[in-house]
């Protein structure tokens, strides 16, 4: 160890002379500083003691240190300016930030074999997913990169950004989407397409877990992606990826990823929630259990809508229209969409499943319910025989006002079983428990 080196806390911008060894385990993009009028990248760092600091390294002293600071190396820093944290952009708790300059010592401390993630670096399993979707916690997730779909426009409130989704999947076997939004596409989509490794790894720090896609990562200002890092968690999730390539391969080709029934497998007794506890608490997401109750009155089962924003729409025109909300050329299309009540020990609840939930529990495709809606077919007879009184496992949010106002319904379902399913799926792991053994 150097011996001018000392711990992070022990530095501050009074001290003349210091230096510090740290891992590296956060690299931003090149973003600009309109304040400063440069370009510059961000890492985070960290000691031994578990101190992490951010440093700024203005663009032009990356271009003549390329190799310098790559992810989970150590290194040896001397000679940064060190300064006041900016409260606005600092995500450490560590009082002051570096500034690396022409005369900051950069050194690598060579290792051998593979650094590990370090012992603070938590990172989470894809599993726990459910429990924190739409919440404020954001997530550090590792995955393989298994495919990426086609990049997309987003317009929303006149703002329009850009957007890619990516497969990813871990150890769990559930392949879910990243979606990258604007400078992290542009930054990260082209390193994760010139990767030496078709199928590189990707570290996302501080992901957002949302209900889109069912369930799904997004990008957020403070999240960090890297590509490909040299650690030996990630050798390890490649060696697992290539004993399981042809299985993931299919997944992507059944687009696994859009299949709640992978997603979001029935949860265990003790995640369940009581009605009366919703209603009370009201979690963004939760599992509840009840009975299936239905208005014997005729209900709309599809409604018009954009099939970019799903916002509800007057009428359908052979002519494309642009929708006011989110300002796509759309035709505007039916949407299926079923209200029920579900009834536990403790409370009622109205809920609203749409699209292909509704589908599922009306057994008729949307163009079917949209024909014999035209039709002014009354289905309440044929919702009552499949539905009412049946016991169903819901996974659930709250609606959205534009659906709370046409179905006065408080939540929505985002998936369900009924508790035939449930005992299928047990008895099929009961039975693939035995084969294996």
């Amino acid at each position: 160890m150097n011996p001018s080196s000392m711990p992070l806390s022990a530095i501050h911008p009074s001290l003349k002379e210091w230096g510090v060894i740290v891992q590296v385990i956060e690299a931003t993009h090149i973003k600009y500083n309109s304040t400063l009028q440069q370009h510059y990248r961000t890492f985070v760092l960290a000691d031994t003691e578990g101190t992490t600091i951010q440093m700024h390294v203005p663009h032009h002293i990356l271009d003549q240190r390329t190799e310098l600071l790559v992810p989970f190396k150590k290194y040896y820093i001397s000679g940064a300016f060190v300064s006041p944290p900016n409260p606005h952009t600092t995500i450490t708790e560590y009082p002051f930030h570096f500034v690396a300059t022409e005369d900051t010592l950069i050194q690598e401390i060579p290792e051998t074999g593979q650094p590990s993630l370090p012992l603070h670096f938590q990172l989470h399993s894809f599993s726990a997913f459910a429990v924190i979707a739409d919440t404020d916690e954001l997530i550090n997730v590792m995955g393989i990169v298994l495919h990426a779909l086609p990049v997309k426009t987003i317009t929303s409130e006149g703002t329009t950004s850009i957007a890619r989704d990516y497969v990813i999947a871990d150890q769990d076997m559930r392949p879910f989407i990243l979606t990258l939004k604007n400078d992290f596409e542009e930054n990260n989509g082209p390193a994760i397409a010139a990767a030496e490794n078709h199928f590189p790894v990707i570290i996302a720090i501080r992901m957002k877990v949302t209900t889109q896609n069912y369930l799904s990562l997004s990008t957020q200002d403070s999240t960090t992606i890297l590509i490909a890092p040299i650690v030996q968690q990630a050798t390890d999730l490649h060696r697992w990826y290539h004993y399981n390539a042809t299985q993931l391969a299919q997944m992507v080709h059944d687009h696994s990823y859009a299949n709640p029934r992978i997603l979001l497998a029935p949860p265990h007794h003790n995640q369940i929630h009581d009605i009366a506890a919703l209603l009370h608490f009201k979690p963004k997401t939760a599992w509840i259990k009840g009975v299936v109750e239905l208005d014997s009155k005729p209900q709309k089962l599809t409604y018009i809508a954009c099939p970019n924003c799903y916002q509800p729409g007057s009428c359908i025109d052979e002519q494309k229209i642009i929708c006011k909300y989110c300002q796509a050329n759309i035709d505007l299309q039916p949407r299926a969409c079923i209200s029920i009540w579900i009834t536990d020990s403790t409370g009622t609840l109205y809920l609203t499943a749409m699209a292909s939930e509704a589908e599922k529990l009306a057994q008729f495709s949307t163009a079917e319910l949209y024909y014999l809606q035209s039709e002014n077919i009354n289905m309440a007879q044929h919702l009552q025989t499949i539905l009412h009184g049946k016991i169903i496992i819901c996974y659930v949010k709250p609606s959205t006002p534009k659906f709370r106002m046409m179905r006065l319904s408080t939540y929505e379902i985002i998936t369900s079983y009924t508790m035939d399913e449930v005992h299928d799926i047990d008895n099929l792991n009961i039975n693939n428990l035995s084969i294996n053994n």
